[in-house]
């Protein structure tokens, strides 16, 4: 099924759906499932992003979408994406949270960062010390390895 757009879930509960047409590539690798139990809502499952790229086209710093701030300021300036998912053309989606870095605040994750380096692109998860190259070589999209579903 084709995705129609990828969604950023924030941790203020604002979100952005970002039409795919405004996305070079993403990449989301170290999956992996949570479970968390509270005496209201019982066990619910969640999967869990290990580490997210993804790289925007140009047309990107054109696009508002539904936060207070433009979604690239939002990006830029905060560091609180604690989910991603992807809308496909039927209207479903596949939401994931994503995983913090060790040490952040619950405002915070210390693992999240952007580069404009070629175009804008957000990291959650790698090094900050990685560069691009790095990136390319071993990142599962940039290399072929992986499989991104619904790019036609």
């Amino acid at each position: 099924m084709k995705i129609t757009a990828i969604s950023f879930g924030f941790e203020n509960c604002e979100s952005a759906d970002v039409p795919i047409e405004h996305v070079r590539s993403f990449s989301l690798s170290s999956l992996s499932k949570s479970l968390f139990f509270n005496d209201s809502n019982g066990v619910r499952e969640y999967d869990v992003i290990g580490k997210l790229y993804v790289g925007f086209k140009d047309s990107i710093n054109y696009f508002t979408g539904e936060t207070q701030l433009e979604i690239t300021e939002r990006l830029c300036k905060y560091a609180d994406v604690c989910r991603f998912g992807l809308v496909y053309e039927d209207g479903s989606r596949k939401d994931y949270m994503v995983e913090w870095t060790e040490g952040s605040s619950d405002y915070e994750n210390l693992g999240q960062y952007v580069r404009e380096d070629f175009g804008l692109e957000l990291f959650i998860n790698y090094p900050k010390d990685d560069s691009y190259e790095q990136c390319q070589e071993t990142c599962e999209y940039c290399t072929g390895i992986g499989k991104v579903v619904g790019f036609d």
